[in-house]
């Protein structure tokens, strides 16, 4: 199996079933197992994931959803991960996933395999309850993704009237969001009033170099449930896909001359 990292998420979904002196046995959660049984991919394994699937229901997919972004952002090979999900899930013999899962796995491989040109971040000063260390984590990140020569913008919001950030919002987060097919009207406003938290709720437009366009847009539904893909996700992604390739790329070049020094 890949090696997946023991996220704090997972730590805490873990329920305690038996304790010996000082030694406290805990279980996985439904969702964390099913995750495992999935990357292990084989028969016996799948197997097990289908009755894991059955008995943990829709929940345990949330949980597979969910982890999976975090696992991306922490894992050295992303590409890896999600090929042997994909294989497994082809594999499946039971009733199918979400079929969300499958979008989500195609957005995860999409941000793995391109670095960003230009990201564009549109935020305020006093961000909803909820959201003022979402917005710090987005910063130090940006600040990161920055020195690896990405184009980095920020809009303060701070002092817009609710048309103002309507207008913004519909120039520049609705276009990526229909192109995508992602959820957003919920998360910056609501149906009657669209867009009137854009800056409130912090926004991050992506534009990739084969794009002149925004492509991308987080926050947004990913569509298994509540769940949310938030911009700190993509950029621990995106940092980690860049930094790779970087690594990548002075591994060869030690190798090249390396190469050229035994032939002398």
């Amino acid at each position: 199996m890949d090696a997946i990292v023991l996220t704090d998420s997972m730590k805490s979904r873990a329920r305690e079933v038996d304790s010996v002196d000082w030694i406290r046995l805990r279980v996985p959660s439904h969702g964390d197992l099913l995750l495992m049984k999935l990357l292990a991919g084989r028969d016996k394994d799948l197997s097990d994931a289908v009755t894991i699937a059955r008995t943990g229901g829709y929940r345990a997919w949330e949980i597979v959803a969910s982890e999976l972004i975090k696992q991306a952002g922490l894992t050295d090979k992303p590409h890896r991960l999600l090929s042997r999900i994909e294989l497994s899930l082809s594999e499946w013999s039971d009733s199918r996933p979400p079929d969300r899962i499958y979008p989500l796995m195609e957005e995860l491989r999409r941000i793995s395999a391109e670095p960003p040109m230009k990201l564009v971040l549109f935020y305020t000063h006093t961000p909803m309850k909820g959201w003022e260390r979402e917005l710090d984590e987005i910063k130090a990140l940006l600040r990161e993704i920055e020195r690896q020569n990405v184009v980095v913008e920020e809009w303060d919001l701070t002092g817009y009237d609710r048309e103002e950030r309507r207008e913004l919002y519909l120039k520049f987060a609705v276009p990526p969001s229909i192109f995508r097919r992602y959820g957003i009207r919920g998360i910056f406003g609501s149906r009657r009033d669209p867009g009137f938290l854009f800056g409130d709720i912090p926004a991050l437009i992506v534009y990739y170099a084969t794009s002149r366009f925004p492509v991308e847009i987080y926050p947004h539904e990913i569509g298994i449930g509540s769940l949310v893909f938030f911009p700190s996700d993509f950029l621990r992604i995106a940092l980690r896909a860049i930094t790779g390739k970087i690594l990548g790329r002075e591994r060869r070049s030690n190798e090249l001359e390396r190469n050229s020094e035994n032939r002398v």
